[in-house]
């Protein structure tokens, strides 16, 4: 008895198909997106320290507005709210490295009262 497993093949072949089109496409998309998001968190981290250096503690706007040239410079793009968490985060990170306080000024090791 011979059997023709043509249609088998086919099937699998389909399945397969279907496969890489529903989860492996979209998983690799999200992995590229989330590679953009690491190089313009990157990129916001160098600026935000640039900018510390390079202006008075006062100039929180001259500091923002140096960030956000930076980052289109490097042809990275982000909405205005995803640019104010990215600096908050990337001042907050660097103050902490600097200074090793909190946001008020509080020392990190010292509890609070």
């Amino acid at each position: 008895m011979t059997y023709d497993i043509t249609e088998i093949v086919t099937i699998l072949i389909r399945l397969c198909i279907v496969i890489t089109t529903a989860v492996l496409i979209p998983l690799a998309k999200s992995r590229l997106g989330q590679d953009k998001l690491d190089t313009a968190l990157k990129w916001v981290k160098i600026a935000v320290a640039a900018a510390e250096q390079i202006f008075d503690a006062a100039d929180g706007q001259k500091k923002k507005d140096y960030v956000i040239s930076y980052l289109e410079e490097r042809g990275i793009y982000l909405s205005e709210e995803d640019v104010d968490i990215a600096i908050e985060a990337a001042v907050l990170e660097l103050h902490s490295a600097l200074y090793g306080t909190q946001k008020g000024g509080s020392d990190v090791s010292q509890p609070r009262t």
